[in-house]
């Protein structure tokens, strides 16, 4: 299985209560990047950025497609 970036040396450190679930075959999703990466005051539009920024940077819009491969545990329902 390829892991993904960042989790490829995990070691679960309770394993009879895993944090990540990996799955057998990557789904694929869309992101809410609005939620993923919520903005701030300090948030820029892309259109008021010079062409030269715009042209060397990542393509962020609100919804982009991606591909799940595992799931994290972030709540416990006990």
């Amino acid at each position: 299985m390829n892991l993904p970036p960042g989790l490829a040396n995990w070691a679960e450190p309770f394993p009879g209560a895993p944090t990540v679930r990996y799955l057998e075959r990557p789904v694929p999703v869309f992101v809410d990047v609005s939620r993923m990466l919520p903005g701030n005051a300090a948030f820029t539009r892309a259109d008021n950025l010079p062409l030269r920024v715009r042209a060397g940077g990542i393509q962020l819009e609100a919804q982009m497609p991606g591909t799940l491969s595992c799931c994290v545990r972030v709540a416990s329902l006990h």
